[in-house]
């Protein structure tokens, strides 16, 4: 399962490359497209698909030979590369509506204080697959969208709404007087993050790679867990980590069929 983002010298963010990813985006936010490149020759039922799904959304398709596509992405192409427009930075008020549009099947991501764009790619992916309504982070002190994260992201920076704000602190607070339950990572707690109940309106809160979650962001958590580990070790990426909390967040919420 191919997918891969390439950045471009005439793409500020670059060329996502990839059935599985194009077809997500195709599918979902085909407005978001910019350039759709296929690659000419033999058609199979997945290019028929690509084109099916250009032509019902009214993409122009550049066509281009095998030599033509792997001089511009590479060998990893799967015969597709697509061009979006930069992902969209949303605000408070975005937020604040989309919470009360959600309503009790309410499912975010808070990262407070990710540095490295890499981690922040990861989990807006792992976040878009479990069907987070929004991933928010800090306007300051945080890494933002960058080529980088793109393409780790692997075409969930166009389908996942990324929210800045000011205020994490103030953020959290307008988020629980709106029926939001906050929950926090952190290794002090003897509490496992499988015995908090997701089954609600969820809000998952994640710390920075090297300190975790500040003081005054875990006194607004209204539950805090660690994730159970019995290495020596006793520490994960918080992409990883992201990972965990939020599928098992997916598997509570799935089975009370929380889900949309």
């Amino acid at each position: 399962m191919m997918q891969l983002y390439i950045h471009s010298k005439d793409a500020s963010m670059g060329w996502i490359i990839g059935f599985h990813s194009a077809s997500n985006i195709l599918s979902k936010s085909p407005e978001k497209v910019k350039e759709l490149h296929l690659k000419t020759g033999r058609t199979n039922d997945r290019s028929r698909e690509m084109e099916a799904l250009a032509e019902k959304h009214g993409i122009v398709i550049d066509r281009s030979s095998r030599q033509q596509m792997e001089k511009k992405f590479g060998k990893s192409h799967q015969g597709i590369a697509i061009r979006c427009i930069d992902p969209e930075i949303f605000d408070d008020r975005f937020l604040i509506s989309l919470v009360k549009k959600v309503g009790k099947e309410g499912f975010f991501l808070m990262l407070d204080g990710i540095t490295d764009p890499r981690n922040l790619g990861a989990c807006m992916r792992s976040a878009e697959c479990a069907g987070v309504d929004a991933v928010i982070i800090p306007r300051n002190k945080s890494v933002g969208i960058t080529p980088s994260v793109v393409k780790v992201a692997s075409g969930a920076a166009e389908l996942v709404p990324l929210v800045m704000v000011t205020n994490i602190s103030r953020t959290i607070s307008l988020m629980q007087e709106l029926g939001i339950w906050v929950f926090g990572a952190s290794l002090d707690t003897q509490k496992s993050i499988y015995e908090c109940d997701f089954r609600g309106p969820s809000l998952v809160v994640l710390g920075s790679e090297a300190m975790g979650m500040k003081k005054s962001t875990r006194d607004k958590c209204d539950y805090v867990g660690r994730i159970p580990m019995v290495g020596q070790l006793n520490s994960l990426n918080v992409s990883v980590a992201a990972g965990i909390l939020l599928f098992e967040a997916l598997r509570q919420r799935v089975e009370n069929r929380v889900v949309r």
